[in-house]
């Protein structure tokens, strides 16, 4: 059990995803997978989560609840696509309660880029 990391095919992802890995002496943008996530060794002020599954939901709630603003992006329409609906809209609105953001319909995913500047709180 338990799931394995991918990166969507949006333009920019896998090449931040490298720079995060393999830094060298750059400052280094944050693109995590389940199994660099806890890597981290300062809190983001802000982090997104694409994708609304349960690895999704449960990196989400870990970082909202440390202080992390946290918004999870995704195209279903709904958290934990694969799960109850019900059981679903509970954990959903829970999260909000903890202040979790979500944007939902997302139509396409379109690019990532690095820009120069490094997010307050990443090593």
């Amino acid at each position: 059990t338990g799931g394995y990391p991918s990166l969507i095919p949006m333009p920019g992802l896998k090449e931040l995803h490298h720079l995060n890995t393999n830094p060298g002496h750059e400052p280094r943008p944050y693109v995590m997978t389940n199994e660099t996530f806890f890597n981290m060794t300062k809190q983001p002020k802000n982090l997104v989560v694409i994708g609304p599954g349960v690895i999704g939901m449960e990196m989400a709630q870990s970082m909202q609840r440390l202080g992390t603003q946290v918004t999870v992006v995704g195209r279903s329409g709904r958290v934990l696509p694969k799960e109850d609906e019900d059981h679903a809209s509970i954990v959903q609105s829970q999260l909000e309660k903890d202040g979790v953001e979500f944007r939902l319909n997302v139509t396409e995913y379109v690019s990532v880029e690095l820009t120069g500047n490094v997010v307050d709180g990443l090593p």
